[in-house]
């Protein structure tokens, strides 16, 4: 993103990205709005170009392609070290991806200050578990056990792999609370059981040459 300014007296600048309701009132809008993301500091630049932000729609606009966002560029005074309002606009994530890039700021009192432009706006789309589900992915569930030493003697209580006649042990708890749900999406209702870390009881004489 780039800022240009339109007096060029200004030699620090910050962007800030706040979420507001989808009412336009500026009044409203700046009592509703929600600091969401903040860009670094741009020192000793009248064009400050700010590097490429990656964010979840889900954290600057609640998902909603359509909410109103306003778009703060501020200016740091070096002598109160503090960041002012140098200019501002507002509009969606849906306007500024499909129609203009280049934005004109104004001062509270509606002055012209710059413009913000946007080098390329992009929306990466992440497919959910069950649009997956809808698309017809086949789904199959894996088990593997680690039968290291590390999970303890299996005859002592305290070992992840001791056996009770009717209590289950956490291997077994986590096998069956994730297995009851996947049961429903696996393909062939059939789970692949592997282990690692130890020797079967039919080898533990037999030596490893290998």
């Amino acid at each position: 993103m780039l800022a240009e300014e339109a007096d060029g007296d200004i030699d620090k600048v910050i962007k800030i990205i706040s979420f507001g309701s989808d009412n336009t009132n500026k009044e409203q809008l700046e009592s509703d709005s929600i600091p969401v993301l903040r860009t670094e500091h741009i020192p000793n630049e009248l064009k400050p170009e700010w590097p490429e932000i990656k964010q979840k729609l889900q954290i600057i606009c609640n998902g909603d392609m359509d909410a109103i966002l306003r778009f703060s560029v501020k200016k740091y005074v070096e002598d109160t070290q503090v960041h002012k309002q140098y200019g501002f606009f507002c509009s969606s994530l849906n306007f500024i991806n499909n129609n203009i890039r280049e934005w004109p700021l104004y001062s509270a009192k509606g002055r012209p200050t710059g413009s913000l432009k946007f080098k390329q706006c992009l929306i990466e789309e992440r497919n959910s578990f069950s649009e997956y589900i809808k698309a017809g992915w086949y789904i199959n569930m894996s088990v593997a056990i680690d039968y290291t030493a590390s999970n303890g003697n299996p005859s002592e209580h305290s070992s992840l792999h001791h056996l009770h006649n009717t209590i289950p042990n956490q291997y077994e708890k986590a096998i069956r609370n994730v297995g009851s749900i996947m049961e429903h999406y696996a393909f062939q209702k059939k789970f692949a059981g592997f282990g690692f870390g130890g020797i079967p009881p039919a080898q533990a004489g037999s030596e490893n040459n290998g």
